[in-house]
């Protein structure tokens, strides 16, 4: 770790390591970084402007970021092969960790996929998924919205190496859960989207003057005119060929 002072004037500890890095700040990196621009890597985890780093000619600054930004590309870590521990410390408790996703109650369950279906990638929901999942074992009670979020707040300062394994188990047995022949939450909700965007665009079809030739285009044909309606195109209908 390295210690650096914030625009604020508070001194914030910068990881060098993934043992190092917070649940939290892995979290950003999925969400905001490109996987490719350090100066952007440094800015997510200290908070600087980028312009104001970038334009800068500090050589110190340059070397704190060398020392900070270079560790995902140079520490091999296979994070979907991290062992599932059978205990874990939470707080001031280590908690025995359930062995089947079948221990999450329904509304447990239903909370973790509504928060699926806003995110882009998973591995943005780590902490959420462990704390609604550990939340009724730590308590000895039932689950409670209040208190997974508060069990969060501590999760989400813990190292990701703890915690990515347990909440990469758990979305990824959800996910599983859609292959028995029933659409998984995420697909019903694609699935939804998909019909929408096509009655979008039959809409948009139906409402102009070429729906006569749209009607005698072949299956092929047609949906290639809807492709081009979707993109906002209409050089298909000129002619008989898409």
């Amino acid at each position: 770790m390295i210690t650096v002072t914030d625009k604020e004037g508070k001194k914030i500890d910068l990881p060098t390591r993934w043992a190092d890095t917070s649940t939290e700040l892995f979290q950003k990196y999925v969400k905001l970084w490109d996987k490719e621009d350090r100066i952007l890597l440094f800015c997510i985890q200290s908070g600087y402007d980028y312009d104001l780093v970038r334009k800068s000619r500090r050589f110190e600054l340059q070397k704190v970021i060398d020392k900070t930004t270079l560790y995902p590309f140079i520490e091999s870590l296979d994070f979907n092969k991290l062992p599932i521990p059978t205990i874990f410390k939470l707080r001031d408790r280590w908690i025995t960790l359930p062995k089947s996703i079948e221990d999450l109650t329904i509304e447990q369950n239903m909370v973790i996929k509504d928060a699926m279906a806003k995110v882009v990638d998973l591995k943005e929901l780590i902490s959420l998924a462990v704390a609604v999942y550990l939340q009724p074992i730590y308590d000895d009670g039932e689950f409670d919205h209040v208190r997974y979020k508060e069990l969060e707040q501590d999760i989400l300062k813990m190292s990701i190496i703890e915690t990515y394994p347990i909440g990469f188990f758990l979305l990824s047995r959800l996910v599983r859960s859609g292959k028995d022949g029933s659409l998984s939450y995420r697909q019903v909700i694609a699935q939804l989207t998909r019909n929408v965007t096509s009655l979008q665009n039959w809409l948009t079809l139906r409402n102009s003057t070429r729906l006569p030739i749209y009607l005698g285009l072949t299956n092929m044909q047609k949906r290639m005119a809807f492709f081009r309606v979707w993109q906002g195109k209409r050089s298909w209908a000129t002619s008989s060929r898409c």
